[in-house]
């Protein structure tokens, strides 16, 4: 589905693998692809599913593969990570 040539299509699955928070290391090679696709709307909540899943990793790959769409999602998800890292000191 992360394929399909409908954007809606690819919109809603990365929308649905940003809920495996059990599993976000096997997800993530799924979302990072849709962080450049050729619809703003689709690389937008590739991003939000990358922050939703709530781990470093996650976060990491936001960082490396993000762009100027979606800075304000990066932003966000810094301010969690950080919050995170205090939360564990």
């Amino acid at each position: 589905m992360v394929k399909d040539s409908a954007w809606q299509v690819r919109q809603g699955a990365v929308f649905g693998l940003g809920h495996f928070q059990e599993e976000p290391d096997a997800v993530i090679p799924l979302i990072v692809p849709l962080l450049s696709d050729d619809v703003p709307d689709v690389d937008r909540s590739a991003a939000y599913a990358l922050r939703g899943l709530e781990c470093r990793s996650a976060y990491n790959a936001l960082v490396a593969n993000g762009n100027g769409i979606v800075g304000d999602i990066i932003y966000q998800a810094g301010e969690a990570e950080k919050a995170r890292e205090r939360k564990f000191k």
